[in-house]
């Protein structure tokens, strides 16, 4: 056998179970304005020496999105980080983010700034302090 080569076979990496399989859409919940991407992965699901690592890419490529407690609209991949082989195993399929916005009015509008309306005397019916309509 020439110098430099073995006829040891190649080793197989261990399968690592994919921990959303089919693309999921999540949404936040108002008051909410963001989305937590780790509600959707099952507790102590991340294999020994192994990372789970979160991309806006499907090649890992560039910085590592830190914020998955709060991600707002995007598309988010997870990967597997493997710690011992330095090297990257896909651990999700993609995770669209749609985030809605939230109504935060009120039809007490007096209750939420109480000084604006201060010394008004108008019908809140149909007349509005200037500036507020």
């Amino acid at each position: 056998m020439p110098t430099g080569y073995s006829n040891t076979p190649l080793t197989t990496p261990t399968p690592i179970p994919t921990v959303i399989a089919s693309p999921t859409i999540l949404s936040n919940v108002c008051p909410a304005l963001t989305v937590n991407l780790l509600s959707k992965i099952p507790p102590n699901s991340t294999p020994a020496n192994m990372e789970l690592r979160w991309f806006k890419n499907k090649s890992h490529y560039g910085e590592q999105y830190l914020t998955v407690t709060a991600a707002t609209t995007g598309t988010y991949y997870a990967y597997y980080f493997d710690i011992t082989n330095n090297c990257y195993r896909l651990a999700s399929a993609p995770i669209k983010v749609e985030t809605i916005a939230c109504n935060i009015c009120t039809s007490d509008f007096a209750s939420l700034n109480p000084t604006v309306l201060s010394g008004f005397t108008g019908n809140v019916g149909g007349s509005y302090p200037h500036g507020l309509y």
